[in-house]
């Protein structure tokens, strides 16, 4: 369940999207959360076995519960029958969408509207890294880019130090791999940046406009005989230097030591697996580990020092195809 903010002629709008899939409902700020957690009831009310007797129970007991009653109410669900249907992405899957809809308006309890989908919906709030103005006088708030979205206890550590010497010991996670450090001097902005970069943070703008997985490979998994944390990391390097795609849709770049694709599942604009002898990666476009697009493959086997080249080559080939 994810909320969208979209622009319009009255102001800002969130429209709810499911599963990734924006749907004709929409709210206004302040409506916005209760149109989230109706749609997170809804789910509850979709157990695997629709004739179950459970379903008139659960939709009378999420409709009005709180956090922790619709918490233990999934529990005892999954107790009782397994795997539910309690995901939207598995939703989606068995249940037509104008149904999912239709019983959606069954369990909202905040005032919304119904608006129909156009080109004209754009978000309203376009996230950025670096230095940017925070409310209140002189004061910054400070964001870096997490490599690969991996956090571990001395990087923690060391966050947590930025955010005690520049801040004022606060910090907060964002959705794209993204920690903002709040309440920073002006005057200290650029030096909390540069310890950031120099602990291996990105401030990069170019981190916001390529989304870059990889599986914990060679000293994580027996299924990988690859570094391929590391390969990523220097593909993800090579993408800095080549400034902000202003003009390119995002791209999804997941890098898999083995089929089974851990770190990323879905498809992926650029996907380089690993050769089954560890010689080095294929390279597919618009593929998932698990289905390769075989026709869409690179013709040469990638080393993984050409891998941050052939990388970039793919990248920019499909930017000017979009533009095109």
């Amino acid at each position: 369940v994810g909320l969208r903010a979209e622009k319009g002629r009255e102001g800002v709008r969130f429209r709810l999207c499911l599963a990734g899939h924006a749907t004709v409902f929409c709210a206004r700020p302040e409506a916005a959360p209760a149109l989230a957690i109706g749609a997170a009831r809804m789910a509850l009310g979709f157990p695997a076995k629709t004739d179950s007797p459970w379903m008139k129970f659960v939709k009378q007991t999420a409709y009005k519960a709180n956090g922790r009653a619709i918490a233990k109410l999934a529990r005892a669900l999954l107790a009782l029958y397994g795997q539910q249907e309690n995901r939207i992405r598995r939703l989606v899957r068995h249940i037509p969408r104008t149904e999912m809809l239709e019983r959606l308006e069954e369990y909202l309890d905040g005032p919304y509207e119904r608006l129909e989908i156009t080109k004209e919906g754009k978000p309203a709030l376009a996230p950025s890294i670096g230095s940017l103005v925070q409310r209140g006088e002189n004061l910054r708030i400070c964001g870096f880019g997490v490599p690969l979205g991996q956090l571990d206890v001395q990087s923690l550590k060391a966050i947590a130090g930025l955010a005690d010497n520049y801040g004022q010991g606060e910090l907060r996670l964002a959705p794209w791999h993204v920690v903002f450090i709040p309440h920073v001097p002006v005057q200290e902005a650029e030096a909390l940046l540069n310890q950031a970069r120099s602990l291996g943070f990105i401030t990069d703008e170019s981190f916001l406009h390529v989304d870059i997985s990889a599986c914990s490979g060679l000293e994580g998994c027996r299924g990988a005989r690859l570094a391929t944390p590391e390969h990523a990391l220097a593909v993800m390097r090579a993408f800095a230097g080549q400034g902000k795609r202003e003009h390119f849709a995002p791209l999804s770049v997941h890098v898999s030591g083995c089929p089974k694709g851990c770190a990323h599942r879905a498809v992926s604009d650029i996907l380089a697996l690993e050769r089954e002898d560890a010689s080095g990666y294929y390279v597919y476009e618009h593929s998932a580990a698990l289905a390769p697009q075989k026709q869409s493959r690179f013709p040469e086997t990638v080393s993984a020092e050409d891998l941050p080249r052939v990388v970039l080559e793919v990248a920019n080939r499909q930017g000017r195809q979009e533009q095109s």
